[in-house]
């Protein structure tokens, strides 16, 4: 599956975050708070405001760039 879109809307209440694929096979995700978020691959801290920050982790997915042709 390939990562084709991404869009944000904020809402009374809640915010939303809507991925969009595209392709054959199955996407997995896992979400949860974590209170020290990392940049991915260099591990690197990513600093940001307030005590947390929400994870989200895409797996089963290529990004546009790293999609087979076609």
């Amino acid at each position: 599956m390939t990562l084709t879109d991404v869009s944000l809307g904020g809402h009374d209440g809640f915010d939303r975050i809507v991925f969009e694929l595209a392709g054959e096979g199955e996407a997995g995700w896992r979400v949860g708070y974590v209170d020290q978020p990392r940049a991915q691959g260099s591990g690197a801290p990513v600093p940001v405001p307030g005590a947390a920050a929400l994870e989200i982790t895409l797996t089963n997915v290529a990004l546009p760039g790293d999609a087979p042709e076609g």
